[in-house]
């Protein structure tokens, strides 16, 4: 039951360095219309690729929105305020997020617990088992 309560305030404290960041959701879009595209792009920047074209290659109905989120991702827009070319997509990978917040640092083994478990490929994500018995989680004290 301890470890459960471990990994709830674990969710809470990402959740709470994460609350005031536009890394999540749509707050920063700036491409009309485009908000499956624009999620997409955004987990895609942060955890990393989900495969060529996604969960598309299995369902043709989302295609097309898995091939406008691999161009947000890489393309730029001319913004009226800025000198050159800014990214659509203006987010960094998660762990970089993560390191770059304002007061306590986030813990190297908590970033690479993390890390662990938001690897997309199922048969490289540790089990539930598996993650409870991570070196970060057994260095913790509850």
């Amino acid at each position: 039951m301890a470890r459960l309560g471990l990994l709830a305030v674990v969710r809470y404290m990402v959740a709470h360095w994460l609350g005031h960041k536009a890394i999540f959701g749509i707050s920063d879009k700036v491409a009309e219309d485009l908000t499956e595209s624009w999620c997409i792009a955004k987990i895609d920047r942060l955890i990393g690729p989900l495969g060529p074209l996604g969960p598309s290659v299995q369902n043709p109905e989302y295609e097309s929105e898995f091939r406008m989120a691999d161009e947000l991702s890489m393309g730029t827009y001319k913004h009226p305020d800025i000198d050159g070319p800014v990214p659509y997509i203006d987010v960094g990978t998660l762990r970089q997020e993560l390191e770059s917040l304002s007061g306590p640092k986030v813990d190297p083994g908590l970033l690479d617990f993390i890390d662990s478990l938001l690897i997309v490929d199922h048969t490289k994500r540790p089990t539930v088992a598996q993650a409870l018995k991570y070196p970060y989680l057994r260095s913790t004290k509850v």
